[in-house]
């Protein structure tokens, strides 16, 4: 609640473009997209507005993605989750509509993918611009692991589902999928 209640504010308060110079805005990107920790931390004690930043000015802004689709999509674990608890957007979407849980899942980054949808609420079941949820983006690309990632994004997207019900309502068959959904992973 109080990350979401920062998420908020951020966005609402600082406008993407006029704040963040294309200099420091490239340096920002690289940084998320090397997983390069310093320079993210020395950029964003500059204001929080680095955290919706996505791009703009730059080569970056094509895609629209944030810090968070990037080290998402790197792999960038430590980064990532240092990202999050300052208050990026676990379901921020790019100029695709496709979320940093997309990125993790399109580019195989399985520990990425668990930190945003198990530790800090990355929703598995966003759809990007096209309609396709993380896991039809995951299959439709068939790379090695898809089905593994499938899976994770399915437990997710039932784990969410279990929690938002409360335990109170959950149905003997929503337990069973829960525990078969977790033996497999």
């Amino acid at each position: 609640p109080l990350r979401r209640q920062r998420q908020m504010c951020i966005r609402d308060s600082f406008d993407d473009g006029g704040r963040i110079g294309k200099e420091k805005g490239r340096a920002w990107m690289k940084a998320a997209k090397d997983g390069d920790l310093d320079v993210l931390k020395s950029l964003l004690g500059e204001g929080l507005h680095y955290l919706v930043y996505m791009g703009s000015g730059t080569n970056y802004s094509f895609t629209g993605n944030t810090a968070v689709h990037w080290c998402a999509a790197k792999g960038h674990v430590e980064a990532l989750r240092w990202l999050l608890v300052q208050g990026g957007d676990p379901n921020a979407p790019n100029n695709a509509g496709s979320t940093p849980v997309h990125s993790a899942g399109v580019n195989g980054q399985v520990e990425t993918a668990k930190v945003l949808v198990f530790e800090f609420g990355g929703d598995a079941s966003i759809a990007d611009g096209l309609g396709d949820l993380p896991r039809d983006a995951v299959t439709a690309r068939a790379k090695e692991g898809a089905e593994a990632m499938a899976r994770l994004l399915d437990l997710s997207v039932q784990a969410r589902r279990l929690r938002e019900a409360g335990r109170e309502n959950w149905s003997a068959r929503d337990m069973r999928v829960a525990l078969l959904l977790a033996k497999k992973e």
